[in-house]
């Protein structure tokens, strides 16, 4: 599960897009991960996406303790459960938004 810190400071640099525009966004979330990372509080790679374009893409921290390889934007990480709470909000999203039913089958999304 994802630690609550974590999540805040992301809605906080997400947020921050919006609420300062003087700065770029790349920036200013550069600005909020790396703090976070040099705090050892998140290493991985960071994707935002707004309106079907890539916002912000970076890799901070490693990948591993042991290797000690750096964090990259092609870095494939082994997930395993970890993404199934992610699916999950993505589907009752789409069901609220009617965009998802009850009955559909997979079929109807993916011919």
């Amino acid at each position: 599960m994802i630690p609550i810190k974590t999540l805040i400071v992301c809605l906080l640099a997400v947020l921050s897009i919006k609420t300062f525009p003087q700065h770029p966004a790349q920036q200013r979330l550069n600005s909020v991960f790396s703090m976070v990372n040099a705090q050892n509080q998140f290493n991985g790679t960071v994707l935002i996406e707004q309106g079907g374009k890539v916002v912000f893409s970076k890799g901070y921290g490693q990948r591993d303790t042991l290797s000690r390889y750096k964090n990259t934007q092609g870095i494939i990480y082994k997930l395993a459960s970890c993404s199934k709470q992610f699916t999950d909000a993505a589907i009752v999203l789409l069901h609220r938004q009617a965009k998802l039913g009850d009955e559909d089958s997979l079929a109807k999304f993916i011919p």
